[in-house]
């Protein structure tokens, strides 16, 4: 999975890591399978208008 400034990865124990490909240095954010969901969900239904 990749987005503009997004890449994404399976991780061992089925989890989700996600980083910005414009700053793979600062960090890594892993989510187990269980919360991926919920937090796209949360992501696209609190999304700001431009």
């Amino acid at each position: 999975m990749t987005g503009p400034e997004c890449e994404g990865a399976l991780a061992p124990d089925d989890a989700i890591a996600i980083r910005d490909s414009k700053a793979p240095a600062q960090g890594t954010f892993l989510f187990r399978e269980a919360s991926w969901a919920p937090f796209l969900t949360t992501l696209k239904n609190e999304r700001p208008t431009p």
